[in-house]
Parts: structure tokens; C-alpha cells; sequence
């Protein structure tokens, strides 16, 4: 029974992958949105769009680096959903090496489209 409960875990470890979320509202922003759709938030990575924009705040979200560099933005995306974004830009992804696994790290500004 034992052999088999640490055979369950150790399956469990090997088989299980860590990922971490975070989003930060900034304070030079007062306004507060209702949460957006993440599949309708534009991801830019170089250039601004050409709409005017605010600024919500700082996105990051972490997945291993086992999976697609799509897991990390899409949970990225998911975040700057909950501060109610249109869009997050300067999205830069990063590889991050640690002592027991390799990430993928999507991070980003969330930004709000100004409507004329």
C-alpha cells in the first residue's frame, strides 16, 4: 500500500507543471473597469497601437517551459482581463532558469482603449 501511495506521488510530482499569475493596478490610474474577455485583448509586443490608450497596469504570468510560450501568454491575457484591458502591450516573453525547472514568463502593460 505504502509503495503504491509513493508511487502515486512521485507521478504525480513528475507529471504536474507550476505556473504563477500576478497582476498589478496602478495607482496613476483611478478608474476601475468591469473584467474584459482575454480572448479579445490585442497582445503588442513592439509597437503601441494607434488608438489612444490609459494605462492599467503590469500583467506577468509564468508557465513551465515544457509546455508553449501561447500558455503564457494566454494566462497573461487572462490577467489583464481581470483589470478590465483591451490590451496589454510591450509584451516581452523571458526563459527563466531555477534550481528544479525551466518558465516561460509573458509580462506586459494592460491598457484600456480611450473612446472618443
Amino acid at each position: 500500500m505504502k509503495k503504491k501511495f509513493l508511487y502515486l506521488i512521485t507521478i504525480s510530482i513528475l507529471f504536474s507543471s507550476c505556473s504563477t499569475v500576478a497582476n498589478l493596478k496602478t495607482d496613476d490610474n483611478p478608474n476601475k473597469y468591469p473584467a474584459s474577455s482575454a480572448a479579445k485583448i490585442d497582445v503588442y509586443s513592439l509597437d503601441a497601437p494607434d488608438r489612444k490608450y490609459e494605462v492599467l497596469g503590469k500583467v506577468i504570468a509564468s508557465a513551465d517551459a515544457g509546455t508553449k510560450s501561447k500558455i503564457a501568454v494566454d494566462m497573461m491575457k487572462s490577467q489583464a482581463a481581470i483589470l478590465g484591458a483591451d490590451a496589454v502591450i510591450h509584451m516581452k516573453l523571458a526563459i527563466e532558469y531555477g534550481y528544479w525547472a525551466t518558465g516561460i514568463t509573458a509580462s506586459g502593460t494592460a491598457i484600456k482603449y480611450i473612446k472618443n
